[in-house]
C-alpha cells in the first residue's frame, strides 16, 4: 500500500517524464559538444574547456527545465465521468481519441513504468550521496591524521618538475 501511494505521488510522473526527456537531451548536448570540440580541435585549451563548461551548464539546465514545463502542463486527472462524457463527445463529433502518432503511443506507453524508474533513479542518487559522503569521511579522517611532509628528495623533484612547467 506504501509503494502504490508513492507511485501516484505528484510529482512521481513530472520527475519521471524529466528523466525520459534528460536521455535525448543529454545525448544531443553531448552531441553538440562533440561537433563543437572538433570544430575546436586547434583552438586554445581554453576554448575546448569553455565549450565543456557550457555543454556542463546545459546538462545541468535541461532537466529543471524540463520538470517545471512538465510540471506546468499537467493537468488534473479526469474523473471517469469527465473520460466517459468526452468520449461520448468525441464519438458524436467522428473525433479519434487515439494517440496522434506511433511515437505518442511510445510515450503513453512509458507511463505505467514511471514510477519503478523515479524509484530506480532516487535508490542510484541516494547510494552515489552515501559513496560520496563516505568519501568526504575518508577524507577528513586522512586530514586528522599525523602525516610526515614528504623527504627532500621528493621535494626537490617536485621542484625540478615545476621549473620544467613553468
Amino acid at each position: 500500500e506504501e509503494v502504490m501511494s508513492l507511485a501516484q505521488h505528484p510529482l512521481v510522473s513530472p520527475i519521471g517524464w524529466t528523466l525520459v526527456h534528460f536521455l535525448w537531451q543529454g545525448t544531443a548536448v553531448a552531441g553538440l559538444l562533440a561537433l563543437m570540440l572538433a570544430v575546436l580541435r586547434k583552438k586554445s585549451a581554453n576554448a575546448r574547456y569553455a565549450a565543456a563548461c557550457v555543454a556542463m551548464l546545459l546538462m545541468a539546465l535541461c532537466p529543471l527545465v524540463t520538470f517545471f514545463v512538465v510540471k506546468m502542463n499537467a493537468s488534473t486527472p479526469l474523473t471517469p465521468q469527465q473520460v466517459a462524457a468526452l468520449s461520448i463527445y468525441a464519438k458524436d463529433a467522428h473525433l479519434n481519441l487515439e494517440p496522434a502518432s506511433p511515437f505518442s503511443a511510445l510515450l503513453k506507453s512509458l507511463e505505467p513504468f514511471l514510477p519503478s524508474l523515479v524509484l530506480a533513479w532516487s535508490l542510484g542518487m541516494l547510494f552515489l550521496g552515501v559513496r560520496m559522503a563516505g568519501g568526504l569521511l575518508q577524507v577528513e579522517r586522512l586530514k586528522r591524521r599525523e602525516s610526515a611532509p614528504a623527504g627532500e628528495e621528493w621535494q626537490a623533484k617536485l621542484d625540478a618538475i615545476s621549473q620544467r612547467l613553468g
